[in-house]
């Protein structure tokens, strides 16, 4: 056992090792100064100032041992001085120095093992010169026989021990040094010097070919080489098993060809330290292998958008790629107007320039030519929804027609110079409905359709419409909304359908007219497929296709009022973003037939725009943190890497550092990188490196992004891409990279969870390096070297913290990782990336030349380390008997490398995995099969041919749901991961995955929801959130409105022991069990991490201290004592953080918008909207701190006021464009996207991005791609960046039906919005203002109202919300009660002498609105105590005097305030006098002649039982906004039908109308509890209507088939009164469910559902067609923050898929004509209501609960 104890590791584990160890090199083994031995020191205090006393004190205070370039510190002290005390204690090494710059003389001391007392080897002992052999780095043979000599715990942590060196004695023994030969000892035989042997021939012509191989090869050495003793301590010897080993040649005294046998390396060697330390430093290595991967590649698409945005962009002589989306064109003559950039723009139907016409900020379109050619009628966006507008063609000022008239779309000009309009205002359910508006008086006029969306006056004064256009993009659609076109004529009783089912189950909309051809009416259709255009006559017959387009489709068309002299007229179309013209005629040859197509077809006109193009300018984000989408914190939570609009930021967080924000990535907007996070490293000497998702490839692949040092330093970093092949596709969450630097995990929307191999990557930064070792140059003087060598000591420069420049000229740099590491030959801004022999200076030959040597050093390091790679073979018995690890996998040459995945890689094969290659059999103890097993369904290997330096995909778990998993956390020693999925239960559990098996173990039962596991830092507890222990919100199914048991959603936090017999940290123990511990991370990173899986579950214990409560972000700092959480308060959600020891919670900040974390735990970061605060996380885990304090010591970053990013919008559309088309492909509820050739569809309307200008018209685009999946639940929101300013002021209603009179706007109707859920009421129904049926407004704040300019939507623009005063004609009605004028006069006035008297003169009232400003007043404040005067007061006085006066009170007010009895009587009678014409206490507001009113109109004649008051009154309203007005009709509306139904059916019928299917809490739509307040007062009616007609769906259909589900079948009684179910609210009538074209989602699955349930029958129309349900995950979300529905949801029923592009059929089925619906008429309601009329009168009383039997005689 003793003869190992000089075996220890060349690195330290700890600090607290290095101190003693190898750390110490210098002071420990006997060094003196310069590296001269202790007992040869004979140089003064001064001469050891000299040389290296400098390093070596460096060497000897340093606690852990860094690497000199490619050479351990060890080694370095190997060389320089003599380890004469260290021999005898067994290290093979004796370097003899005669004095400071003589050469060393290294000889290698005999194998066997030594201990302290060992003596120096005997004579005849083999000893081979040109070697250093270090502890431990013996032969195979030792470490076998040594291993035998080991207990098995020992052997265990020898071979731990010993694969580390086997990785060093594989990089020293490929790097020997040349120091020329040394005499052999005397008593060696000069057959056991192996250097004598063959080496010399092969030497001798290595200098023919220097940088081409070795000097020596194995198969040159091997024959002539022979040992002289087969020895089991002579190199070479060994066991049978061992015969096919071959040891290294002697390649390494020319390593690089440059010195043949017979050079300098013959001589006595380096005569200087320096010399000395530049051979080091050309010759050792970090024991790291050096890998690159492949640039990052730009797609063909990606480079070609790179091109057409930059400024000196190429000119596309087609013009398809040029900027110009027109749009909604319209002509007369030559003359065509369109819509760009959101502006009005004219030009030519032959092409040129066009001009802008309009040039507001607010959104404009739909411009309409007059006949004659001279005006433009256009929308402009107001604040709450569109106006109409004209302008001059020549130009001017535009003119505002409309106000308030909540327009929808501009259809054109009638034949009397009317604009025709789509609107709202109208309709008292919010129904699109054709209007004119007079462009002289600006009246309004509504057409008689119930429903329109779109139509034109045809040129006999008939209007052709269509009522529906569904708003989904989607394309060829057939649902129940379709477009139908209609016609109807004033002396039409009802409208006459002209493209009915039979012809199409397609639409057919968009209705074009022109005198030229006034019998033909030309339409849009894509009754073929592709929407064209077609033509038939006035009665619908005779359609002709004209437009055979058969690629995209033509969205919008126009035609001439005019023809030509041929007869012939001309037409503009838009298709894509280009208009076209084409020419129509009659066809035959007496130009009598259909209308024809004539000529080529369609034709491109090519309009240019004059244009700046301001929205698609290179711009800048003035607040980048608004737009910040991800943050990820460097390992020491130092830094940042930000996630801004795609790109990536790197900065300090702490001004210490700096404050340089650093772009990281380029691209110009046409990349997006997401899922960043920083790549650890415990190398000092590695760039900082970030791993990210790029999508520059086309197709998102992880790439490596590295700082660039030395020179380049400030500009992009390094970018090389890891993977290829698009393997990665629709990641939706994702883990840190593992503890080992081997593994990323990751679900997508396939349901699969995969692992990404790192572990032959620069991720992977214990194995792998991607900065290369320093070499010194040519001629370097000595204090280069002393530079170098001192930046190797501080672990080398350009890692973080900004190091780039170094002393002496000298700059340290990253190689660039393959070829240019930035965008394909672009350093990501478009500029080319230089090489290593640009980055020599133009003003300097001499460095130009060190250049190019120092490049072509490279190259032939690396093609020299390639070739000694490829050639080194072991036999895989050797791979066996190479010490394991605890875990008994395979040695790998990385410590913590990932199993199995060695045996793909494309280099050459290494001795570790050589035992895959050579046998062809199963790796042992794992590998890929192992890891992935078919029960996981795994693919198989993966194939080989991966670039060296990539990674590659393997699936854990597959056949989850999208979405189902997640929330990863790796165990400390990277062997575990844990995780929550759902499955098929919907239930979330518990999961880990054991790294070296594959095996996925289910932790927690699926009866609950466990999520959020996080390993501890010591890998013996896992933390997670459960909510096993739920809590219901009732205790009884019995109460109001059916009590039902409500989860709360409460959660615990539990601890997880891993190990048995563990107690969690909390456990404050007993007599037998100790109290639980906190165990140090460094003492579980001394074991593995172990799941013992019997009785596991029981072994989870909830934290005790923590209330039940919603949590999230769950993190563990402080090695595990302290927990940071964020835990729901019941308004939002709180940062917390907890001990869990004592169970101490201290509140941090309310609602971070983010919560992060350090790589160490040292740093917590939350974002905040002032940028992002870092706390300690000791600061945390203190005792007894207080909130104030903790905040108090928070370092918060904010970026300077000037940062700005910059965006490239073209660019950045593109990239959308490209994610958008991406996303539904990967997220589509059906992989095989409809039969859609999607890669074909994407590419057809590309070319339309570069056309765009707005990012609105990014929308349109978008919305014809994902049209052609022809799904229905497709929906397009695009965020705009540009500034939009609305035109006009909000508008206002009055809460009435009114029509206009001469003098005024007479009342018809007041809306009721009575039993009604979150509906206003009305303000003409307010108790002080009272406005009836037949009172006539008169004047509104002073403007009368019966002038033609001064509409009542005019008057009232701008006054939503604020009082306004009328002047109200009030129709003759009896007079209030006396007592009632009486009561509120003295409420007013005070007069009583109570309470309210005392409030308002000086009492608790006046106590607090007098207290500003009366800081200096001493008075003693309370109810009744005294006051100084308060000008509020004074206002209190004058409204009770005004109000008195208009009372005609008797007690009036003086200057004293109430109870001035003397001018009471003076003051009344004044006021009554002066405002009612008489003083004889006439009421107020009464008319002077009672009898008649202002219209003249005599009132009835009263009995002397009625008194009856009439004539003008003024009264205060506060007028409602737009959409409050809206709410407030469609309320009254739904109490219309309400009283209808009750009235036809005698209240037999209950009618519940919903107008969606969403619940959405306080503020929005809450549709069940409207379905509660209608349905349970209803419970005992005969029969039940359930209106879902206009409904847009939701998701609650489950909640009300569940309570039309509930079935009587007992009843109870009481001893007096009816009887009851015994299931509470179980209707017991009869259904039906009203539907039409409109009714959507989840209203046409409720439907479905009462069909499918037997609850009801349904009554209507075929609904809208749209079942398939969307997903809006953020992952799913664009760059800006725009986004789109992606279907992701399919029902189906019996194997067919149910609703969707079909719609709901109704059992019973009735339309409601339009015409007949406008004047009043409810088809499809008086079905429903005959419908269970005739069901009721056949088991009439059917609903009741029967009577009770006969009391029981017992």
């Amino acid at each position: 056992m003793n003869d190992r104890v000089s075996s220890a590791p060349i690195l330290p584990r700890s600090a607290e090792e290095g101190t003693s160890g190898y750390g110490a090199v210098a002071s420990s083994y006997g060094f003196g100064v310069g590296g001269v031995p202790n007992d040869d020191a004979r140089e003064s205090k001064t001469q050891r100032k000299a040389g290296f006393a400098g390093f070596t004190s460096t060497m000897g205070a340093s606690p852990v041992v860094k690497s000199l370039g490619v050479l351990s510190i060890f080694a370095l002290g190997a060389v320089v001085g003599t380890l004469g005390s260290r021999t005898s204690a067994g290290v093979g090494v004796e370097i003899k120095t005669a004095n400071l710059g003589s050469s060393p003389l290294v000889t290698r001391a005999p194998l066997t093992p030594h201990s302290a007392g060992d003596t120096p080897p005997a004579d005849g002992a083999t000893q081979t010169p040109n070697t250093v052999v270090f502890p431990g780095l013996g032969t195979p043979e030792e470490n076998l026989e040594f291993s035998d000599q080991l207990s098995e715990g020992d052997l265990r942590e020898e071979r731990t021990e010993a694969r580390k060196m086997a990785r060093h004695r594989e990089r020293l023994e490929e790097m020997r040094l040349d120091t020329g030969h040394e005499a052999p000892k005397e008593g060696v035989k000069e057959t056991e010097k192996p250097a004598e042997k063959a080496p010399e021939k092969p030497a001798e012509k290595a200098p023919e070919k220097p940088a081409e191989k070795p000097a020596a090869k194995p198969a040159d050495t091997k024959p002539d080489t022979k040992p002289a003793a087969k020895d089991k301590d002579t190199p070479g010897a060994g066991a049978p098993a061992l015969e096919d080993y071959e040891p290294m040649p002697a390649y390494a005294d020319a390593p690089y060809g440059d010195e043949g046998a017979g050079g300098a390396g013959k001589e006595a060697g380096p005569g200087s330290i320096a010399d000395l330390l530049k051979l080091m430093n050309e010759q050792a290595g970090d024991p790291r292998v050096e890998v690159h991967a492949p640039s990052a590649a730009v797609s063909r698409d990606n480079a070609e958008l790179l091109r057409r945005v930059a400024e000196d962009k190429p000119v596309d002589p087609n013009g398809e790629k040029e900027m110009g989306y027109l749009r909604y064109p319209n002509v007369v003559g030559k003359v065509v107007t369109f819509v760009s950039e959101g502006n009005i723009w004219v030009g030519s139907i032959d092409g040129g320039a066009a001009a802008r016409v309009s040039a507001s900020y607010s959104a404009e379109a739909l411009p309409k030519l007059s006949p004659d050619g001279k005006q433009i009628a256009f929308l402009a966006q107001s604040v709450d929804g569109y106006e109409v507008f004209t302008v001059p063609v020549a130009g001017g000022i535009t003119t505002r027609v409309s106000y308030g008239s909540a327009a929808m779309k501009l259809e054109g000009w009638t034949k009397k110079g009317k604009i025709l309009i789509v609107t709202t205002f109208f309709s008292p359910t919010g129904l699109p409905q054709l209007a004119e508006i007079d462009t002289h008086t600006k009246n309004m006029a509504v057409l008689p359709f119930a429903r329109a969306t779109g139509g034109t006056q045809d040129e006999h004064g008939c209007y052709v419409f269509y009522p529906l256009r569904q708003t989904s993009s989607t394309k060829r659609y057939e649902g129940g909304e379709q477009s139908r076109l209609w016609r109807w004529c004033a002396s039409d009783k009802e409208a006459s359908i002209l493209t009915d089912e039979a012809w199409t189950k397609r639409g057919s909309w968009s209705p074009v007219t022109t005198p030229a051809m006034p019998y033909t009416i030309f339409f849009l259709s894509d009754k073929s497929g592709v929407t064209n255009i077609w033509s038939m006559k006035l009665d619908g017959s005779d359609k002709q296709q004209i437009t055979t387009e058969c690629g995209m489709d033509v969205m919008e068309f126009d035609l001439d009022v005019a023809a030509d002299e041929h007869g012939a007229v001309t037409g503009v179309a838009r298709v894509g973003g280009s208009l076209r013209s084409f020419v129509v005629a009659r066809s035959g040859p007496k130009k009598d037939g259909p209308p024809a197509l004539q000529g080529a077809g369609l034709r491109k006109i090519p309009i240019t725009l004059v244009s700046e193009f301001r929205e698609s300018s290179i711009g800048k984000l003035r607040y980048p943190l608004e737009e910040l989408r991800e943050v990820s914190l460097s390992e020491d939570g130092m830094y940042a890497a930000l996630v801004i609009r795609g790109q990536i930021f790197f900065t300090p967080l702490l001004e210490q550092l700096g404050s340089r924000i650093e772009q990281v990535t380029g691209g110009d907007g046409a990349v997006r990188y997401r899922h960043v996070q920083f790549v650890r490293s415990e190398h000092e000497e590695d760039n900082s490196k970030l791993l990210a998702m790029s999508d520059a490839s086309g197709e998102y692949e992880y790439v490596l992004l590295e700082r660039r040092a030395g020179a380049e330093m400030g500009g992009l970093w390094g970018e090389t891409q890891l993977t290829f092949g698009g393997q990665i596709k629709g990641v939706m969450s994702y883990s840190q990279v593992s503890p080992d630097g081997t593994s990323l995990v990751f679900d997508d929307t396939n349901g699969r969870i995969s692992v990404l191999n790192l572990t032959k990557t620069a991720v992977n930064t214990f194995g792998f390096k991607t900065t290369p070792d320093e070499k010194m140059e040519p001629g370097a003087s000595s204090d280069d070297v002393l530079a170098q060598m001192a930046r190797m000591m501080q672990g080398g420069g350009g890692s973080g913290g900004g190091l780039g420049a170094i002393s002496h000229g000298t700059t340290a740099r990253v190689t660039p990782l393959g070829a240019p590491r930035a965008l394909a030959g672009t350093n990501g801004g478009g500029l080319p990336v230089p090489t290593d022999d640009d980055d020599a200076s133009q003003d300097d030959p001499s460095k130009s030349v060190r250049a190019r040597e120092r490049s072509k050093l490279r190259r032939k390091r690396r093609a020299f380390r390639r070739e000694t790679r490829s050639e080194f073979r072991r036999d895989w018995r050797l791979a066996h008997a190479l010490p394991r690890s605890g875990s008994g996998q395979s040695i790998t040459s990385s410590p913590r490398s990932f199993p199995g995945f060695e045996q793909n890689e494309h280099t050459n094969p290494k001795a570790k995995d050589m035992h895959h290659l050579r046998t062809g059999g199963q790796p042992l103890n794992g590998g890929f099969n192992d890891l992935f097993g078919a029960h996981l369904g795994a693919s198989g290997p993966a194939p080989d041919g991966s670039p060296a330096g990539t990674a590659s995909t393997r699936t854990v778990m597959a056949g989850l749901r999208p979405e189902a998993a997640g929330e990863y956390s790796w165990s400390p020693d990277g062997k575990w991961l844990a995780f929550s999925a759902t499955d098929e239960t919907e239930f979330s559990t518990i999961n880990v995955w054991r790294v070296d098996t594959g095996e996925v173990l289910k932790l927690t039962h699926p009866s609950y929801n466990a999520v959020e596991p996080k390993f501890s830092p010591d890998g013996f507890f896992l933390y997670y959130f459960s909510d096993q222990q739920i809590e219901s919100g009732a205790d009884s199914p019995y109460g109001m409105r059916g009590s039902e048991p409500t989860i709360v959603g409460s959660q615990q936090l539990m601890c997880l022991p891993l190990r048995e017999g563990f107690k969690c940290p909390f456990f404050s123990g007993d007599e037998l069990n100790p109290q639980g511990q906190i165990f140090d991370p460094a003492v579980g990173k001394k074991f593995p991490t172990k799941i013992n899986l019997n009785n596991i579950e029981k072994r989870a214990v909830p934290v005790p201290f923590l209330e039940k409560k919603q949590y999230a972000d769950l993190h563990i700092v402080n090695g595990g004592s302290t927990f940071v959480m964020q835990m729901w308060d019941g308004v939002g959600f709180y940062l917390i953080a907890m001990d869990i020891m004592s169970g101490a919670v201290v509140p941090i900040y309310p609602d971070p918008l983010g919560v992060y974390v350090s790589g160490d735990g040292s740093v917590v970061m939350i974002a905040v909207e002032q940028g992002l605060a870092l706390f300690s996380a000791k600061a945390l885990g203190m005792p007894d701190i207080d909130q104030d304090a903790l905040l108090g010591s928070a370092a918060v970053w904010t970026p300077p006021e000037s940062w700005a990013v910059t965006i490239n919008p073209r660019a950045e559309w593109m990239q959308m464009y490209n994610d958008a088309m991406r996303n539904m492909r990967d997220a589509f509820y059906d992989p095989g996207m409809h039969g859609v050739d999607w890669p074909a569809v994407t590419e057809m309307y590309r070319p339309l991005v570069y056309k765009i200008s707005t990012k609105s018209e990014l929308r349109d685009v978008l919305q014809q791609a994902l049209g052609e999946l022809s799904v229905l639940h497709v929906f397009v929101s695009i965020r705009s960046d540009a500034p939009t300013i609305a035109v006009g002021e909000p508008s206002a209603c009055l809460g009435a039906s009114l029509v206009v009179k001469p003098f005024g706007l007479e009342v018809v109707r007041v809306y009721d919005t009575s039993g009604v859920l979150a509906a206003p009421d009305s303000p003409l129904s307010a108790p002080a203002v009272d406005l009836r049926p037949g009172d006539v407004i008169t004047r509104v704040d002073g403007v009368a109202l019966n002038a033609s300019h001064a509409s009542l939507s005019r008057v009232l623009l701008g006054k939503a919300g604020m009082q306004v005063l009328l002047e109200i004609d009030q129709k003759p009605r009896e007079e209030k009660d006396d007592d009632e004028t009486e009561v509120l006069a003295q409420l007013q006035q005070g007069g009583g002498g109570g309470f309210m008297e005392s409030m308002m003169s000086g009492g608790a009232y006046a106590s607090s609105t007098s207290a500003m400003g009366a800081a200096g007043s001493t008075t003693k404040r309370g109810p009744f105590a005294n006051k100084l005067p308060s000008v509020r007061q004074h206002a209190d006085d004058k409204v009770r005097r005004n109000f008195a006066a208009r009372l005609g009170a008797f007690a009036g007010l003086g200057d004293e305030g109430i109870g001035n009895k003397a001018g009471a009587g003076a003051g009344a009678g004044a006021g009554a006098g002066a405002g009612n014409g008489d003083g004889n206490g006439s009421k107020p507001g009464a008319h002077p002649n009672p009898a008649v009113d202002r219209r003249g109109v005599h009132a009835p004649t009263a009995g002397p039982e009625k008194k009856m008051i009439s004539g003008l009154k003024n009264v205060v309203v506060t007028p409602l906004s737009h959409e409050s007005c809206s709410v407030l009709k469609a309320a009254d509306a739904l109490n219309n039908r309400r009283g209808y139904v009750a009235k036809q059916s005698n209240d037999a019928l209950a009618y519940v109308y919903l107008e969606d299917m969403e619940q959405m809490g306080e503020g929005s739509s809450n549709s069940f509890d409207d379905f509660a307040a209608q349905f349970y007062p209803a419970i005992r009616k005969a029969g039940l209507i359930i209106d879902v007609r206009r409904n847009a769906g939701g998701n609650i259909d489950t909640w009300i088939l569940e309570r039309l589900r509930r079935v009587a079948w007992m009843f109870n009684t009481q001893r007096a009164g009816p009887g009851d179910t015994t299931m509470q609210y179980a209707f017991r009538g009869k259904v039906a469910v009203l539907v039409d074209e409109m009714t959507s989602s989840d209203a046409e699955i409720f439907a479905a559902g009462v069909q499918q349930l037997g609850l009801g029958k349904v009554v209507g129309a075929r609904t809208w067609g749209g079942a398939v349900g969307y997903s809006s995950n953020p992952e799913l979300a664009l760059v800006d923050g725009s986004g789109f529905t992606i279907p992701s949801f399919g029902p189906y029923v019996g194997g067919k898929w149910m609703i969707e592009q079909r719609g709901v059929v109704p059992d019973i089925e009735i339309a409601n004509d339009p015409v007949a619906t406008f004047n009043g008429k409810d088809a499809q309601l008086d079905a429903a209501v005959k419908h269970l009329m005739g069901l009721i009168a056949k088991t009439p009383n059917a609903e009741k609960v029967p009577t009770k039997p006969t009391y029981p005689d017992w």
